[in-house]
């Protein structure tokens, strides 16, 4: 199996810890969230990746708020009650 490098970070390893992985654009900084983060290291656009794998979100910047952000994609696919578990941590 092929394995996959943002930057010296093994994707592969992120994604055995469980949770969400977002994968921000290159030269993006990082966001305030506890969730797992990595950056790109080419110029593909910034991507919220599910726990299983499946792409759950692509878009130009991590900082694009509102519906079309990777926010809104995360609460809708985890609902209102991760904001408790996300507020937590």
């Amino acid at each position: 199996m092929q394995r996959r490098w943002a930057g010296e970070i093994d994707l592969g390893e992120l994604q055995r810890a469980g949770g969400f992985l977002l994968i921000r654009e290159k030269g993006a900084p990082r966001v305030d969230t506890a969730m797992a983060q990595a950056q790109r290291t080419d110029s593909g656009p910034a991507l919220l990746v599910r726990p299983d794998g499946y792409i759950a979100w692509a878009g130009p910047d991590v900082r694009t708020n509102g519906p079309d952000g990777w926010y809104a994609a995360w609460r809708a696919w985890t609902g209102p009650s991760a904001e408790a578990v996300h507020a937590r941590r």
